[in-house]
C-alpha cells in the first residue's frame, strides 16, 4: 500500500522512494522522495537532488530535443492541438496578446505540453500564421455578427407569442442562472416580463 506522507503535503499525498540515474550513467542517487501523481504530464525533481545531480545544466540543453506526444494537426476547422478541441489561433491570439503558459493552460483546458507545443510551432511558422490569424479572426467577427441577428430575429418572433408556464419557468431559470456583466444586461436577451 502508498505511504501518504503528511510532513511535506497537507493534504497528505502518497510518495515513493526512487532511484534517481543520471541520463549519462555517471551518478546515482538512491531514496528520493518523489510525489506520486499518475494525473501529470511531468514529474518534478526537488532542486537539492537536481544540483547533486549536476541535473540543472544539462536537462536546459537536453530539452528542446525531447519529443513531444503532442502535435498540430490539420483539420477540417483549421490547425488544432491534438488531444483537445482548441485551435491553434485561439492560442496564438492569447500568446500575442501577452497569456502566460498558464493562463493559456487555465483559459483552454490544456497541459503544459500541448501550450508549449503550440508555442513553439507559433514561433517557428509565425510567417505563414499572421496572415491566417488575421482571416480567422475576421471569420470569426463574421459569424458573430450573422449568429447575434439570427438571436434577435428569434427573440423577435418568441415576444409576441404568448406566455405559457413552461416558457415562464425557462425565462426564470435563465434570469436566475445569468451571469451579471458589470450591472449592465445582455442586450441580444433583453429582460422579460
Amino acid at each position: 500500500m502508498t505511504v501518504y506522507n503528511a510532513t511535506y503535503f497537507d493534504p497528505p499525498a502518497p510518495l515513493a522512494l526512487v532511484t534517481l540515474k543520471h541520463y549519462t550513467g555517471d551518478a546515482t542517487l538512491p531514496d528520493v522522495p518523489m510525489l506520486l501523481d499518475t494525473g501529470a504530464d511531468v514529474t518534478l525533481i526537488p532542486q537539492k537532488e537536481q544540483s547533486i545531480m549536476n541535473l540543472d545544466t544539462t536537462l536546459a540543453s537536453q530539452q528542446e530535443n525531447w519529443p513531444t506526444p503532442y502535435q498540430i494537426l490539420e483539420t477540417e476547422s483549421g490547425l488544432q492541438i491534438s488531444e483537445s478541441r482548441v485551435l491553434l489561433f485561439d492560442v496564438m491570439e492569447a500568446y500575442d496578446e501577452g497569456d502566460s503558459n498558464y493562463q493559456i493552460c487555465e483559459t483552454f483546458n490544456l497541459t503544459p505540453l500541448q501550450v508549449k507545443t503550440a508555442i513553439a510551432y507559433i514561433e517557428k511558422h509565425r510567417a505563414a500564421l499572421e496572415p491566417e490569424l488575421a482571416k480567422a479572426i475576421q471569420l470569426r467577427k463574421e459569424r458573430e455578427v450573422y449568429h447575434r441577428r439570427l438571436a434577435q430575429e428569434r427573440w423577435a418572433k418568441a415576444a409576441p407569442l404568448p406566455m405559457t408556464p413552461l416558457r415562464a419557468a425557462v425565462y426564470a431559470l435563465l434570469e436566475k442562472n445569468r451571469i451579471p456583466t458589470n450591472g449592465e444586461m445582455d442586450a441580444d436577451y433583453p429582460q422579460r416580463s
